[in-house]
């Protein structure tokens, strides 16, 4: 473990060299904060009601901005990387190359979530101020959630980039993905305000658990919601890790060489 802890530590570092633009970067967060406070705020006077109040709503957002990140990058590198051929130079490394990638990422996108963290923090306290349940003793335990979060969507991207063992071009496979998230896993808006069918069959998807369920537990905090929300998010990340595994093993079994 020790390994990939260095690998995580090295990928950190190395997203620091250009603080600068790395924070001016990631400063879009508040462009897309203000636009969802004028558009909620626009809806609430209409009497929308997503099971949410106003401020709870704008925090919810604000929190699923933090979690789901692009993660294109993460999805690039390792397509290129299978089609050139060049990740057979992993094979013989003593380490798990999903597990590589994921370590690598997760440095890289460790300093985006507390940029994000902090933009976010900031924003909305100007628009809407503190949660109302907000304690700071329950801060660790939301972002435990949120790192989570953070962690299972990383892992859907690795597995979805090694599908570039059997698919020349599988960018559709990441755009179908985030559609599902911003659709159907609570990101643009709370799943609660689906039909009864629909929200019965996504409230317990993998994608509502980077962001409906962990933003709610988040802006609702309960102990029992944080064990609950937890609970599952770990379950779905040692059940994709299995899954990447396998088919990481499965599609390096067939790797043909194009680089040399």
């Amino acid at each position: 473990m020790g390994k990939y802890f260095t690998i995580f530590k090295v990928s950190m570092k190395n997203s620091t060299t250009y603080l600068r633009d790395f924070v001016l970067g990631n400063s879009f967060i508040v462009i897309i904060i203000i636009i969802f406070v004028l558009l909620w705020k626009n809806l609430y006077s209409q009497q929308v009601n997503p099971g949410f109040t106003y401020e709870e709503l704008i925090w919810y957002l604000i929190i699923n901005q933090i979690v789901f990140s692009n993660n294109m990058e993460l999805f690039r590198k390792i397509e290129n990387e299978i089609k050139s051929g060049s990740i057979a130079y992993h094979l013989n490394k003593p380490y798990s190359y999903p597990a590589f990638v994921l370590f690598d990422a997760l440095g890289k996108n460790l300093l985006g979530f507390v940029i994000n963290l902090c933009f976010g923090f900031a924003i909305g306290m100007i628009t809407v101020g503190p949660l109302p349940v907000f304690k700071l003793h329950t801060l660790p335990f939301m972002l435990i959630m949120m790192l989570l979060g953070m962690v299972l969507n990383l892992l859907i991207y690795i597995l979805l980039s090694l599908t570039s063992f059997w698919f020349e071009e599988n960018k559709p496979f990441v755009w179908i993905y985030r559609q599902i998230v911003f659709s159907f896993g609570g990101f643009l808006l709370p799943i609660t305000l689906f039909p009864s069918i629909l929200y019965k069959i996504t409230l317990h998807m993998p994608w509502s658990y980077i962001a409906f369920h962990t933003s709610k537990s988040c802006v609702k905090f309960t102990y029992s919601a944080f064990f609950t929300t937890a609970g599952v998010e770990i379950f779905y990340i040692l059940f994709f890790s299995v899954v990447v595994a396998l088919v990481y093993r499965k599609g390096a079994t067939r790797l043909n060489v194009n680089g040399g």
